[in-house]
């Protein structure tokens, strides 16, 4: 027993000095070219990670048809939003061109303000058309300029079909359409111009300029003007009406596939749409906001230069008599067939928000 005991103890005593050599080691260094090479893989790696990081698109958020803020999968409607973006790229001219390529939109070539848009049959009386939210159908019969507003400012359109009167009352029959402005950037201090200058046929001309930015952290603004303008084309033929009266000449008309005489045209249509307008934010605190818009529109419209496809023998231009057609059928030209109008309207909005 004594001897093994002491055998005991001797072992006990050796492995506490093991361990205790073992603690006093000390620890190893790296050397200078180990730790550099770890914070760049370090380094590398974190850039991949941000570079992994995937961006999200979120979707549009619709106001119109519902007056609440929802994404356009979850509105409970048929609706349409063109972008700012939409715009450029089918290099839009008009208000009017920007909307006659949509489903279930009209739009008549002819017609300036009244009629000149509808919706599922429904004409621009029971149409209501907002700017920013702000109604400018006319009291009077409900109309629009729809060529009047300055295209460059706009930065999307809602269009909801179908009937919204419950929401936005009698106007709302057939459905919305909310033109919706550029706001101005956020306070930054900066200041942005953009310039817009285009041409085509017909002597069509598009110019602007908008400026946009802050002055300060609570300040921001944007204004801008815009000029269009084009001398049109023959867009209004005449067809004839009553005939009246005994032929006194044989002309030969041009005819539609239908069969219907032409007789002529009231000519080209130029066109003059002018626009300037002024969008203020004043930050008040994080979470108020006041704001002050306006918009000025001036639009002009005329047809000039009639022509007819009836002459008599010595060549001259025929607007008024009844002749004979080859057909042997008979046609009276009247002269107020070939007369266009001459239309325009001016228009202030004020916004206080």
């Amino acid at each position: 027993m004594y001897s093994t005991t002491k055998k005991s103890g001797i072992m006990l005593l050796a492995c506490m000095a093991i361990a205790t050599s073992v603690q006093a080691a000390p620890p190893e260094t790296a050397s200078p070219e180990t730790v550099a090479t770890e914070s760049n893989r370090e380094a590398e790696g974190k850039a991949t990670e941000s570079d992994q990081i995937p961006e999200y698109t979120f979707d549009d958020f619709i106001v119109t048809a519902t007056r609440v803020a929802k994404r356009l999968k979850d509105v409970p409607a048929n609706v349409t939003v063109i972008t700012a973006e939409d715009l450029k790229k089918r290099n839009i001219f008009s208000l009017r061109e920007a909307l006659q390529n949509e489903v279930g939109l009209y739009v008549k070539p002819t017609a300036e303000v009244k009629d000149a848009l509808s919706i599922r049959g429904f004409g621009s009386g029971n149409i209501l058309v907002l700017y920013n939210g702000q109604q400018i159908n006319t009291s009077f019969d409900g109309s629009v300029a729809w060529d009047s507003f300055p295209i460059s400012d706009v930065e999307r359109i809602e269009i909801v079909r179908g009937a919204g009167s419950s929401l936005y009352g009698g106007h709302a029959v057939a459905g919305v359409i909310n033109i919706i402005t550029k706001k101005p950037a956020p306070a930054s201090g900066e200041v942005k111009t953009d310039l817009t200058l285009s041409t085509g046929s017909n002597n069509t001309w598009q110019r602007g300029i908008r400026i946009g930015g802050s002055t300060n952290d609570k300040l921001s603004f944007n204004t801008g003007y815009e000029k269009r303008s084009t001398d049109g084309y023959s867009g209004y033929y005449v067809t004839p009406g009553k005939t009246i009266g005994t032929p006194t000449l044989n002309v030969t008309l041009p005819k539609l596939g239908n069969g219907t005489y032409l007789l002529g045209g009231r000519g080209e249509k130029s066109k003059l749409s002018e626009n300037y307008f002024l969008d203020l934010n004043y930050l008040l605190d994080t979470t108020k906001t006041l704001s002050y818009s306006y918009m000025h529109n001036n639009y002009q419209y005329a047809y000039h230069n009639p022509f007819t496809y009836a002459y008599d023998g010595s060549g001259n231009p025929l607007f008024y008599g009844t002749i004979r057609t080859q057909d042997n059928t008979y046609v009276t030209l009247s002269p107020s067939a070939y007369l266009g109008y001459v239309g325009e309207r001016e228009q202030d909005l004020h916004r206080l928000k």
